[in-house]
């Protein structure tokens, strides 16, 4: 691993930190750095199978000062100059009656003589109001990064003891009432004075239910400096200022700043003795137009509404220097897309990162990525669900998990920093925001609150996003939605029907594939066991089913997408335990179902949306009252289909699932369309492209066993090596035994640092 190349993701030549997530094979040394440079190094992850502590990441937190495009892993860490920030918690203001107390403490940060204080707040009734309730721990103490983490609660009514004596007993009316909102820190304080700052306001619950907050801001309060350079901070925060100086403290808000806009700013002011940052104007959450069917209007609440539904929750990103010689700023640094493909991050197999005429429909997925998100305000980071809009222009949000990993596969994949800024920014989206935190479940799209929908927890973004990151928050965010999805299934099992609502177990088979967690396995196979146990006779699958009434209709449909998202986990389970009979049985049951019902569309031949309802073609759809005769007179095609039908191609040596496959998607090369199509192409297009050459990187060069299925599959490729790229090609264009084909390219021997 060491002389890894890293490519700088910005244009910065200059920071106060070098941050970068390095993928790491099976028993990897983990005594590297970046550059030689003293560092911090978390390892994140476990491979399965191994004994040994044996991570699947390590990140790297390294020193600042010069940050070259390029920077290569070392061996051996160096030891820091200097002893990382201290942190306490020292009282701020307390209750004036001793028999009824509260107190407010303030995370202080001291460095070298330097030193700020930090705590988290709401405006409300016309004042401040401050977490209360707190305590400060220290999550892990080294010679280069001291890692912390402060939380409270934030009260929205203050209680005093005359609203007590007023009403005495259990009829008190905040008694097992939602009053407050939890503000939460999670920091890293490195050995050369910058601090990385991870402070988020959730509003979940405690004594019970959860409620909505009115009337209600989160902001933060910073004390560094005189009370005049505080002062002389005042002034708006629109999303333009993107760094900050208060007396000797510098602060990075570079990424912060996408959460306001100048028609909806937040803003800096002083009170309490304290700077108080607003970093964006409120809570805004716009569902689309079911929720204005529904409610007569398309947002469940707007900025100026000042007000914090249930459960919803939102992590501002932001750094701090103490230290004259340092920025604030962080450079992020990417390992080429070959090393990923080595330690099996763009699937559980060694294989580098192959290119063909495919990439066309990959680059009009990211083109499309890149139109229909936004980029600014409290839902930055938010991907359409459609290209309808509504009121404002507003397109619906899909609040889809798996966009923000499908996004952070296409950064790792290109080496693309803006890629991989947006997709962490949208993995924070879906992780915040999408997910109700009262309830530790997805919120069903487009619908207000409290709707959820177990095929919509898909926690693959939050996960990826940890590895980049190593903040708890998306980790443990992802381990509770995955754990309410699956008892939440159980609430309604057995039922008739798992179609889509087997979704869940992609987050539970990656939980498993990074954690090494043999609950997340045992997740996986049990509800994938129940998904088999509803399969039709004919191979098919229904929709999505539980409850009665119109929420039972689900069980009668048969659609190819449904199909093919409940056998989505039964492939990721097969790519890791490939001898599982009973699934690799029901994966082969529905393949042989696809194929049975192909159909000619719009001069193409393979699928349409709906093919059957009660085993017939007859329907009536109750959305629009129409009756149909199925199948309905659409070509439907989705990338799903690029895995499933690429994995029975390769697993049962059936080269007419390949060419069914080449055949259907002609004419939708460019069809993106919905998130589902754009999230399916950044991962599922790649996932054939490599597993049709399998390109391995071994200690005699580059070994390929691709397999030929016809004249629609590419015949010359182009493959990521350590080397540069290298083009494959067919052996005259044939197919030359039954081991697969030959490669003409020139071998090439690893570097022996590998």
């Amino acid at each position: 691993m060491t002389t890894l190349p890293l490519r700088r993701c910005g244009a910065d030549d200059r920071a106060g930190l070098c941050i970068a997530s390095i993928p790491l094979p099976r028993g990897a040394r983990q005594d590297v750095s970046l550059g030689g440079r003293s560092a911090y190094r978390q390892p994140l992850g476990q491979w399965p199978g191994v004994v040994a502590p044996s991570p699947r990441r390590l990140l790297i937190v390294a020193d600042g000062g010069e940050t070259p495009a390029e920077l290569r892993v070392t061996s051996g860490v160096p030891a820091p100059a200097d002893a990382p920030p201290s942190a306490d918690a020292p009282l701020v203001m307390s209750s004036p009656d001793f028999l009824f107390p509260w107190e407010t403490h303030a995370l202080r940060i001291e460095w070298a003589g330097r030193r700020f204080e930090l705590m988290l707040g709401l405006r409300t009734h016309g004042e401040f109001h401050w977490w209360q309730c707190c305590r400060l721990i220290i999550r892990q103490d080294t010679p280069s990064c001291r890692v912390v983490e402060m939380g409270g609660a934030i009260p929205h009514i203050l209680e005093t003891q005359a609203m007590i004596e007023k009403q005495k007993g259990f009829a008190y009316p905040l008694l097992h009432k939602h009053n407050w909102i939890n503000g939460q820190v999670y920091a890293r304080l490195h050995a050369n004075g910058v601090c990385e700052f991870f402070a988020r306001h959730i509003n979940s619950k405690f004594f019970d239910d959860g409620l909505t907050l009115r009337d209600a801001v989160p902001v933060i309060g910073l004390r560094c400096g005189t009370p005049a350079e505080m002062d002389a901070a005042r002034g708006p925060f629109d999303g333009s200022l993107k760094s900050l100086r208060v007396g000797p403290v510098e602060f990075d808000l570079t990424d912060a700043a996408h959460l306001a806009t100048p028609a909806k700013p937040g803003n800096f002011t002083c009170a309490d003795g304290f700077l108080i940052w607003q970093p964006y104007r409120g809570v805004e959450l716009h569902a689309g137009k079911p929720t204005k069917e529904i409610t007569g209007d398309e947002y469940i609440c707007r900025a100026e509404d000042e007000v914090i539904p249930r459960g919803v929750a939102r992590t501002v990103r932001f750094n701090v220097s103490l230290n004259s010689a340092r920025s604030a700023r962080v450079a992020r640094y990417l390992p080429p897309a070959w090393w990923y493909g080595l330690c099996e991050e763009f699937q559980p197999q060694p294989f580098l990162p192959v290119s063909n005429v495919l990439d066309e429909t990959v680059q009009a997925a990211i083109e499309w990525g890149e139109k229909w998100t936004i980029h600014s305000g409290f839902d930055d980071g938010s991907i359409a669900r459609s290209q309808s809009r509504g009121v404002d222009g507003r397109f619906e949000p899909g609040w889809e998990g798996e966009a923000p990993y499908a996004r952070m596969l296409g950064a790792w994949r290109l080496g693309d920093g803006v890629e991989h800024d947006r997709a962490l920014r949208a993995a924070y989206f879906f992780t915040d925001v999408c997910v109700d935190h009262a309830a530790k479940q997805v919120r069903m799209h487009a619908y207000p609150p409290n709707a959820f929908s177990v095929p919509m927890a898909r926690v693959l973004g939050p996960v990826a996003a940890w590895l980049e990151t190593g903040d708890p928050w998306l980790l443990d965010t992802a381990r509770a939605v995955t754990e309410t999805a699956y008892w939440t299934h159980k609430n309604s099992w057995p039922r008739m029907a798992v179609g889509r609502d087997a979704c869940f177990t992609r987050g539970a088979v990656m939980l498993y594939r990074y954690l090494a967690e043999d609950r997340y396995r045992a997740i996986a196979r049990d509800a994938l066991a129940d998904a088999v146990a509803a399969q039709m006779p004919d191979g098919a699958f229904g929709d999505q089913a539980g409850g009665s009434g119109i929420h039972q209709w689900g069980s009668y449909i048969t659609k190819p997408w449904m199909g093919l998202m409940s056998t989505n986990g039964m492939v990721d389970y097969l790519e890791l335990f490939p001898d599982d009979r009973e699934l690799l049985d029901c994966v082969r049951r529905f393949g042989d179902w696809l194929m049975s019902e192909r159909v000619e569309r719009e001069g193409t031949i393979g699928w349409a949306y709906q093919h059957g309802f009660r085993g017939g073609r007859k329907f009536y759809a109750f959305y629009t009252g129409e009756h149909q005769t199925l199948p309905t007179p659409d070509h439907w095609h989705r990338e799903y289909l690029a895995r499933f039908l690429g994995f029975c191609a390769l697993r049962f040596d059936r080269p007419d699932f390949m060419a069914a496959y080449m055949q259907s998607r002609r004419g939708a090369e460019r069809n993106m369309g919905s998130d589902h199509p754009y999230a399916q192409a950044l991962q599922f297009i790649p996932w054939l492209q490599d597993n049709l050459w399998q390109v391995r990187l071994t200690e005699n060069g580059l070994v390929s066993h691709p397999l030929w299925f016809g004249p629609t599959t590419p015949e010359t490729a182009q493959v990521q090596t350590p080397e540069g790229v290298v083009t494959l090609k067919w052996e005259d264009g044939r197919h030359p035994g039954a081991e697969g084909a030959t490669i003409k390219f020139e071998e090439r021997k690893l570097p022996d640092s590998l």
